[in-house]
């Protein structure tokens, strides 16, 4: 039995030996990792897409009552309701326009009278008034006629106007509009009563030029 002990026991030591020799080896791989080279990094990307920008627009469209003319950039609209012929000295005549921001963004306007030329100045008066109620009587066969704009806030009274651009500018600060509002104007065009004798069968075209920006 001692000799069966005795020739078991080497194989034994070899085993546990062999064992540990290699637990060294593998921790030698974990703490060296520097001698076997260089390994691949991994990496990955990650894209966000789908992300529209669509620009605004700054849009001022005018109008009788409803601010419905003029949308879209620029433009000429011929009032002809405020055109008044066989103009007396002394008469006038008064029509509303309504400003409205047809576009998407806020906006800023002013905005400046001139005549396309200077036979009727400086007779030709400009009248103002935002918010103003339009009114008017008379008639051509008599002679009288006579606009008028009541209430709301004046912007400019009986200013004369002329070829010279922005002869006549109103209101003295931009007015502000979100987009869809509106503001409300009376108009009011005379011929002053004291115009002279020389101003007998002429003609002159009054100009409203109004300016948006941002605000």
């Amino acid at each position: 039995m001692s000799a069966h002990r005795a020739v078991s026991s080497p194989r034994r030591r070899f085993r546990i030996a062999s064992v540990r020799l290699r637990l060294l080896l593998t921790l030698g791989l974990v703490l060296t990792p520097g001698v076997m080279g260089t390994y691949a990094a991994w990496t990955d990307t990650a894209t966000v897409s789908g992300i529209e920008l669509k620009t605004g627009t700054l849009d001022l469209a005018v109008g009788a009552t409803a601010g419905d003319q003029l949308t879209g950039q620029g433009g000429t609209w011929n009032y002809t309701a405020l055109s008044l012929t066989a103009m007396l000295p002394g008469e006038s005549v008064a029509k509303p326009i309504t400003v409205r921001n047809a576009g998407t963004t806020p906006l800023k306007y002013t905005a400046a009278a001139s005549t396309t030329n200077n036979t009727l100045s400086p007779s030709l008066k400009l009248t103002v008034v935002a918010n103003g109620t339009v009114g008017g009587s008379g008639s051509q066969a008599t002679g009288n006629r006579t606009g008028s704009c009541t209430g709301g806030t004046p912007w400019v009274t009986a200013v004369p106007v002329s070829t010279t651009s922005g002869s006549s500018s109103f209101p003295a600060a931009a007015v502000v509009l979100q987009p869809g509002a509106t503001t409300s104007i009376c108009v009011l065009v005379a011929l002053d009563g004291t115009a002279p004798n020389t101003m007998q069968n002429q003609t002159s075209t009054l100009n409203l030029v109004f300016h948006a920006s941002q605000p």
